[in-house]
């Protein structure tokens, strides 16, 4: 389940890693981000190839729940930087 996760974010959803990694992670200059792993509390973002980032959830959940929760976090992070 982690990989199918991990796989449809790279592929369909970088905007919002790199939203994730901008508002929640504090990032500037992000050319790049990739979703390189996630557990219950938090995911690591790769930014431009060479830097690993934690960016912890904004609550505790299970894997069959990540989904929802990227969902609002993205929806959070593109409120607030505009996008």
């Amino acid at each position: 389940m982690k990989e199918k996760i991990l796989n449809h974010m790279n592929s369909e959803h970088v905007e919002s890693i790199i939203m994730y990694a901008e508002y929640y992670g504090k990032e500037k200059n992000i050319k790049t981000a990739k979703l390189v792993d996630l557990n219950d509390e938090y995911m690591v973002i790769e930014i431009n190839g060479n830097k690993r980032i934690n960016v912890n959830f904004i609550k505790k959940v299970t894997i069959d729940e990540i989904k929802y929760l990227l969902v609002e976090m993205s929806k959070e992070a593109k409120n607030y930087l505009n996008k």
